[in-house]
């Protein structure tokens, strides 16, 4: 084990970590700039040991001084961070988004912010870019492994630096074994979670406590640091979202990583000279605070700019954020790490300090969360259609449900039979709201059967990360047994339509979209239901509700918000007509554009200052509240024709 003294390479070594995660988050290249992260992590359990194996070595260890140069080193930037996040969220963010923010902030203080994040992800978790606080999952990571890790080392002490090697390192392999099976099955489990990520920073443990000062010849040192780099960049060129992660694939920035570290141990290898240049040294200085307010930054920009981000933005944001984490660098960070100039604060005021620090986030969040906390200059309209926003509605069920008959009862409830059943995606989810009034109106009996992602189709696979996937078939099936079972008289099918048959058309599924639309119909019928299908509704921009809050907040008209009707056609012309081809003579179509239209021939996205969508595609409960006329004829036929008899209205119908 080398003796540890500063290491400029390794701050150079930073500055590329933190340039490829910044890169990744503005859009400016390297589409597998996330390595960056776990670059971050082999490099902190490389530093952690090494500190704590020289300070036991010297007999001078001792945890509570461990922890002060944590908290030191974490904690006054990350309080500012989090404190200048919620304030200018509460400025500009919507309830619901503010409150997102106030729980992530609050997990952040419990050290769980991956926990959360882990918790939060999914369909209606809320897009990537809307949580500005998103990125300190990894930070808790690390503070979830900085508070046992060194009770391990203190354990094992006594024992011999061999033994403690056998020992970590089986640890690690235990935790890259899990990583690399549950990735496949529980990939966002894996991506946030210690034991999934223990092992990168154990990988930079064993190399503390495994490296020599100097290499067997310069050559292999100068092929190891120059491979190595080429791994961690090839990786983050090579990379995308698309690639499972981490698991096996994290191997590669990671070994890189640790070949990079041991091969400027000597302080004497190219790789070494080349990462120690000023300007690459400066940036891995600030690459803590820099990463923690670019993606802040990123963040707010986009929820205010609806569009995407000009090449001169993206590199507008970039110097923005690292002049601010220059900044918080100088006048933060160092003074409390006593670099520079230092601020004389024991280690007692430290931990109180901290934990009052924590406090003040966890009661500032809370209380920024509360209605009556709002900013006044968030319009009424604005908060109340943002309550509109409703996830109540917005359930997966599974195939088990369908079988049992745990699903979702609309309208008449005691009622025996049942009348209608609603079949779709999370689109057939935000129309539940009008379905169960008109139910309750009309005194019928419904059920609703939905899963997000997941076509109301016979023998439709399509795989996203929300859908049933190849379960999907078998779904069906269960639905369509049921209504036999059930003698449900009319089928109501929902769905974002446009979706599938584009993902059919360029072969991403299992059965071409207007077959397996034959066939559901087809099968529907011989089970003794009628089929309504309701088209898909209009597609706006931009998430309304900021839409909506950011031209209120503008003194703009709102009552103008909304994409023309021309590029619905255009969106839509194709999908619509091959779904009345398909229906025609066998289901009835429900066109919900008449109800969206207005006589500038917009498709408006909102109705008296409200936002009628959740998002750009999924109605509110006020939005599905407009198509009452739209579907109040299917309900006229349910109740004044006999089951028997309405299929021949149907096949008689122009």
């Amino acid at each position: 084990m080398a003796h540890l003294t500063y290491r400029p390479d390794i701050d150079g070594l930073r500055a590329i970590a933190v340039a490829i995660v910044v890169f990744f988050h503005v859009g400016l290249g390297c589409p597998g700039g996330f390595v960056g992260v776990d670059v971050f992590f082999v490099i902190s359990g490389f530093l952690i040991t090494s500190i704590i194996v020289r300070d036991i070595s010297d007999g001078c260890f001792s945890l509570a001084t461990f922890w002060d140069r944590r908290i030191r080193r974490i904690v006054p930037p990350l309080f500012v961070v989090t404190v200048s996040t919620l304030v200018v969220g509460w400025l500009i963010l919507l309830p619901t988004d503010m409150q997102d923010l106030s729980r992530s902030a609050l997990s952040q203080v419990m050290m769980g912010a991956n926990i959360y994040f882990w918790k939060t992800t999914g369909y209606f978790g809320g897009a990537a870019d809307q949580k500005p606080l998103l990125h300190m999952w990894s930070l808790a990571v690390e503070e979830q492994f900085y508070l046992f890790f060194p009770l391990c080392l203190v354990v094992m002490k006594r024992i011999a630096i061999r033994r403690q090697i056998m020992v970590l390192g089986c640890a690690a392999v235990v935790s890259f074994g899990i990583s690399s099976v549950s990735v496949l099955d529980h990939p966002a489990a894996t991506f946030y979670l210690l034991p999934t990520r223990m092992w990168e920073l154990l990988l930079g443990t064993l190399l503390a406590l495994t490296v020599s000062s100097s290499w067997p010849s310069r050559k292999v040192g100068e092929i190891c640091g120059w491979t190595g780099l080429l791994m961690i960049m090839g990786s983050s060129f090579c990379y995308s979202t698309r690639t499972v992660f981490p698991g096996i694939a994290a191997m590669i920035p990671c070994v890189g990583t640790a070949m990079v570290i041991s091969a400027g141990n000597s302080g004497q290898a190219s790789i070494s000279r080349f990462l120690s240049w000023k300007p690459l040294v400066f940036i891995g200085l600030i690459s803590y605070s820099l990463y923690l307010w670019h993606w802040p930054v990123l963040v707010f920009a986009k929820y205010w700019v609806f569009s995407d981000l000009s090449l001169i933005g993206k590199f507008a944001i970039v110097a923005g954020s690292v002049m601010v984490a220059y900044s918080s660098w100088r006048f933060v960070e160092s003074p409390f790490r006593g670099v520079g100039w230092k601020l004389p604060v024991p280690s007692a005021v430290v931990f109180g300090g901290a934990a009052g620090a924590l406090l003040v986030i966890g009661f500032f969040a809370q209380g920024l969360s509360l209605p009556d906390m709002q900013p006044l200059m968030t319009p009424a309209v604005v908060q109340f259609s943002a309550a509109l926003n409703t996830d109540a509605l917005f359930v997966d069920n599974e195939i088990v449900d369908v079988r049992s008959g745990n699903l979702r009862r609309l309208g008449s409830v005691g009622r025996g039979g049942t009348d209608l059943l609603v079949w779709g995606d999370s689109h057939a989810m935000a129309a539940l709201p009008v379905v169960d009034k008109l139910c309750v109106e009309y005194g019928a009996s419904g059920l609703a059967v939905t899963h997000g992602d997941t076509a109301p189709l016979e023998n439709f696979v399509w795989q996203s990360p929300f859908s049933l996937g190849e379960s999907s078939p078998a779904f069906a099936d269960a639905v369509i047994e049921m209504v036999k079972e059930r003698q449900i008289q009319w089928v109501l099918l929902i769905g974002r339509w446009s979706q599938y048959r584009s993902m059919s058309t360029n072969h991403q599924t299992i059965g071409k979209f207007h077959t397996c639309l034959q066939v559901t119909l087809q099968r529907l019928h011989r089970s003794g239901a009628q089929v309504a299908i309701m088209l898909e509704v209009p597609r706006q921009e931009h998430v309304v509700p900021k839409w909506l809050a950011r031209e209120s907040l503008l003194n703009r008209r709102v009552d103008q918000l909304g994409v023309s009707v021309e590029q619905y056609q255009r969106d839509f012309a194709e999908i619509n007509a091959e779904i009345s081809r398909i229906a025609h003579g066998q289901a009835l179509v429900f066109d919900p554009l008449p109800y969206f239209r207005n006589e500038d021939d917009l498709c408006v996205a909102t109705r008296n200052g409200f936002s009628l969508y959740h998002d750009d595609n999924h109605l509110t409960v006020q939005g599905a509240l407009e198509l009452k006329p739209l579907l109040q004829p299917l309900f006229d036929r349910l109740k004044s024709s006999p089951p028997n008899t309405i299929v021949n209205k149907l096949k008689q119908s122009p």
